[in-house]
């Protein structure tokens, strides 16, 4: 009789365990799936915040290059070589390009690791002449630019970043103002 109780308080032990070790495992397995999802949360918002400081010092740092096209665009010299620069004539032969490029050499030497070129765009005339001393000739069509299409759609009271040309090939190279 006592083999038959030690038999039936094994038996009790054994499901008791079994049920333990089952639950145990159900809450192992619900505890690790809980942390993942708090880790993957926790890397997520960490990944948002560097994206978002990421795109701040990025935005502080074009600013400056942003202000500078800005006061570029309101100076006297080059509003005025803008708007008496007609179709036909060239830009080059204009009174005021001496005063605007030699301003836009400035511009561009004052920061010549991030600044290849000063460029400035003449619709009218249907030119691009740079501070690197390239000036576009007739065969150029300012319409067909890929930033020009760009400016149609943009807000003509901000600043737009675009490409700039080589002289070589006049195609979209690096980012610049």
């Amino acid at each position: 009789m006592k083999t038959k109780k030690k038999r039936i308080a094994q038996e009790i032990q054994s499901r008791i365990l079994t049920i333990v070790i089952a639950i145990f495992m159900v809450v192992a397995v619900v505890v690790a799936v809980m942390v993942g999802n708090v880790s993957l949360s926790a890397q997520k918002n960490d990944l948002e915040m560097q994206s978002k400081a990421a795109s701040y010092q990025l935005e502080i740092f074009f600013q400056e290059y942003m202000t500078i096209v800005e006061q570029m665009a309101l100076d006297k010299d080059v509003r005025t070589l803008l708007t008496e620069t007609k179709a036909g004539d060239k830009i080059t032969e204009s009174a005021d390009y001496q005063t605007v490029f030699h301003e836009m050499e400035k511009i561009a030497a004052a920061d010549s690791d991030n600044i290849q070129a000063v460029w400035l765009g003449d619709i009218d005339a249907n030119v691009v002449t740079q501070s690197d001393g390239f000036t576009s000739d007739s065969s150029f069509e300012i319409t067909e630019r890929t930033w020009y299409r760009a400016v149609e759609q943009y807000d003509p009271d901000k600043c737009l970043c675009g490409c700039e040309y080589r002289k070589s090939d006049l195609k979209c190279s690096n980012s610049g103002l």
